[in-house]
């Protein structure tokens, strides 16, 4: 009679042996992957890489202070003066924006084709541009001739009061030849000042 209880505890055995590694196995299949879902370290990580990237590229398109203001004041009139990675350029450019120089055009015929395309900034050292002196040069005339006018009319009234002490002073004494100094001063300031060239640095 014992070996029927003993093939009855065995069957026991097994089965609930049985039910652990179905339970098991059905733990296992529910779990999620570990590759499926990336850690918050590397969510984080990755994000951060992606704003830099973008913020690299958002502050390369960017043009400097600089370059703005050196493309105000650059058009296709003006004669420049260029030092850059080949050396130096005289003539003129058609348009100027973030990028660079563009329609390059030599003041020497020989230089014509040297610069087929834009010429970029990261090329160029300096640029100045090249004005006449007329307008300072009229002022500082204006001014010398205007002061020596004043001076004579002041002169003039005073050496007047002192031959006739009792006439009033003549106010168109003075104005008179303050206000021819500063016309004619202003006149030769210019002209002298429109035939000298100078250099004006526009960049950087």
């Amino acid at each position: 009679m014992a070996w029927p209880h003993a093939c009855c505890a065995l069957g026991i055995v097994f089965l609930a042996a049985s039910l652990d590694a179905a339970a098991a196995s059905q733990l296992a299949s529910s779990a999620p992957p570990a590759s499926s879902a990336p850690s918050a370290a590397n969510r984080d990580s990755s994000g951060a890489h992606v704003d830099s990237t973008a913020i690299s590229k958002r502050t390369a398109v960017v043009p400097s202070p600089a370059v703005l203001e050196a493309c105000k004041q650059i058009d296709d009139d003006a004669v420049l003066r260029i030092q850059a990675d080949f050396g130096t350029f005289e003539g003129s450019a058609s348009r100027a924006d973030s990028t660079g120089l563009f329609g390059l055009k030599s003041r020497n015929p020989t230089d014509a084709d040297a610069l087929s395309g834009p010429l970029e900034w990261d090329r160029i050292r300096t640029i100045e541009v090249q004005e006449n002196n007329a307008k300072k040069s009229a002022v500082r005339g204006a001014l010398t001739l205007g002061a020596i006018g004043l001076l004579a009319g002041m002169l003039s009234v005073r050496l007047d009061h002192t031959t006739y002490p009792s006439s009033s002073p003549n106010v168109s004494r003075v104005l008179a030849p303050t206000v021819i100094g500063v016309a004619v001063g202003g006149g030769i300031g210019w002209a002298v000042g429109s035939s000298k060239r100078v250099w004006r640095q526009v960049y950087p």
